[in-house]
C-alpha cells in the first residue's frame, strides 16, 4: 500500500488519537490541549486538502483493513465523501478556534476536548464508510458516544438517578 492508500485512515486516526490523548490531560494543562487540539484539527485540514486535490484529479482512496472474518472495515475517499469530510473537518477547526475561548473558565473542559474529538472521529468514519458494516461500526460509535454522554454526566447538583431519569423515563426502574 502506497502513502496515498492510508490517507483516509490517517485522517481519521488525527481526530482519535487527539480526542484520547485529551483524556489524559488535567485541567491545569490548557495550553498542551489547545496545541492538541489546533494541531489534530490542522493535520485533519492537511490530510483532507490532499485528498481533496487527488479528488479533483479523479483519484479515490481507499483502505481496507480486516474486521471480522471475511468483512473488512473500509474507508472510502470519493468526491461525494470528500464533501462531508471536508465540511466535517473545516467546522472542527472553526469551532475549536472559538471553543477553547467560550470554555476557557468553565469545568471539565479535557472531558468536553476528548468526546468532542471523538465525535468528530465517529462523523468522518460514517462519511468515509466504504461499506455497510464500516457504517454501522462509526454510527453506533457516534450514537452510543452522544447517548452515554448525555445520560452519563447529567446536571450538576442533581441527583444521582436524574440522568437516567431523563434519558430513560419508561424504562428507568428497569434499567436502574
Amino acid at each position: 500500500m502506497t502513502m496515498h492508500d492510508w490517507l483516509p485512515l490517517l485522517t481519521l486516526l488525527t481526530s482519535l488519537l487527539t480526542g484520547l490523548l485529551i483524556f489524559f490531560l488535567r485541567e491545569q494543562q490548557v495550553r498542551a490541549r489547545s496545541f492538541l487540539n489546533m494541531t489534530g484539527a490542522g493535520l485533519k485540514l492537511v490530510f483532507v486538502a490532499i485528498m481533496l486535490w487527488g479528488s479533483f484529479h479523479g483519484r479515490s482512496y481507499e483502505t481496507r483493513l480486516p474486521l471480522l472474518g471475511r468483512t473488512d472495515l473500509v474507508l472510502r475517499a470519493d468526491a461525494l465523501a470528500m464533501l462531508f469530510v471536508g465540511l466535517s473537518s473545516l467546522l472542527w477547526f472553526l469551532t475549536t478556534i472559538y471553543v477553547i475561548g467560550y470554555l476557557e473558565k468553565s469545568p471539565n473542559r479535557s472531558r468536553f476536548f476528548g468526546f468532542f474529538s471523538i465525535c468528530v472521529t465517529a462523523t468522518v468514519g460514517i462519511a468515509l464508510a466504504g461499506n455497510l458494516p464500516t457504517f454501522i461500526v462509526f454510527y453506533g460509535a457516534d450514537g452510543g458516544r452522544s447517548c452515554w454522554v448525555a445520560c452519563l454526566a447529567g446536571p450538576s447538583g442533581a441527583e444521582p438517578d436524574a440522568p437516567a431519569k431523563a434519558c430513560f423515563p419508561r424504562f428507568h426502574r428497569e434499567i436502574c
